[in-house]
């Protein structure tokens, strides 16, 4: 009889710990597409920038110093990438993307990045890096620190294409700025492209 209650017992507690387990991962997948929405609306009332944002917004011309990674920076979203070449699922996985198949910025014509816009590999390390970014619009700035220069773009078009347009890759006559993530949000159906005209260069040539 004292061995049946054990076993009971241990079926009961073993059930009560797999409820929590299940309880607490239906919790994440359900409120972890949101935690990147509650952020960004946290630093839009705050005015909670992250550091380079900050330099980028406050400081004069020729004033801020050159990170030593290549950085992307959007003030609107309140956006601090490193940028990554290589691989593109682990350099997504960390930041957002250099496509090899664009220019560079010291190069001119159309320079490629892309970042996800939800994954649940944490929005913190690349995984919602362009969460927001269908919120930047025409006149919008974005800085691009690369290789120790700084190149300040204008947002130009905010458009919707297929996976298969590849051609937003295609060189441009003018330099330019062209970044690219999923949409409609949570989805990989099309992807929402920005693209942003370079309107100043700073640093050593």
């Amino acid at each position: 009889m004292k061995k049946k209650i054990k076993k009971i017992s241990r079926l009961r507690r073993f059930n009560n710990i797999l409820t929590i387990i299940v309880a607490a991962l239906a919790l994440y997948l359900i409120v972890w597409p949101f935690i990147p929405k509650a952020d960004f609306w946290w630093k839009s009332t705050t005015h909670s920038n992250p550091p380079l944002v900050t330099s980028v917004i406050k400081s004069k011309p020729g004033a801020v110093q050159p990170p030593k990674d290549n950085m992307l920076v959007i003030p609107s979203l309140h956006l601090q990438e490193t940028i990554y070449d290589g691989y593109p699922y682990t350099a997504l996985s960390k930041g957002v993307w250099h496509s090899s198949q664009g220019s560079t910025p010291d190069k001119g014509s159309n320079t490629v990045i892309a970042g996800h816009r939800f994954t649940y590999h944490g929005f913190q390390r690349g995984g919602a890096a362009f969460y927001n970014l269908d919120k930047l619009k025409s006149g919008d700035q974005i800085v691009v620190f690369w290789h120790g220069v700084r190149y300040d773009y204008q947002v130009s078009r905010n458009f919707v294409v297929q996976p298969t347009q590849l051609s937003i890759e295609d060189p441009t006559v003018k330099p330019q700025l062209t970044l690219y993530t999923c949409t409609p949000l949570w989805t990989s159906t099309d992807r929402l492209i920005i693209t942003a005209e370079l309107v100043s260069k700073e640093g050593a040539s």
